[in-house]
């Protein structure tokens, strides 16, 4: 459950990024239009490192999510 609405929100990135341009004040966001913003910032000079440590972090957390369903699911 946890694992689809973390890689279904990367479906809505189009979307909440086009529409409102994740505005008003941020409230719109999720993880896939936070991270394009660290890449492209409106301002310019993108943060090319924090962005790819964002997107490792969600690798990460992604992996984890999957392999602890792997394993609960294994033991039903």
């Amino acid at each position: 459950m946890i694992l689809s609405l973390l890689l279904g929100s990367f479906r809505w990135f189009e979307i909440i990024y086009f529409s409102t341009d994740s505005q008003p004040g941020g409230r719109t966001g999720i993880v896939g239009t936070y991270i394009y913003d660290q890449m492209f910032p409106s301002t310019g000079g993108g943060q090319i490192g924090y962005a790819s440590a964002a997107s490792l972090v969600v690798l990460v957390i992604a992996i984890a999510v999957s392999a602890a369903n792997v394993i609960v699911t294994r033991r039903r």
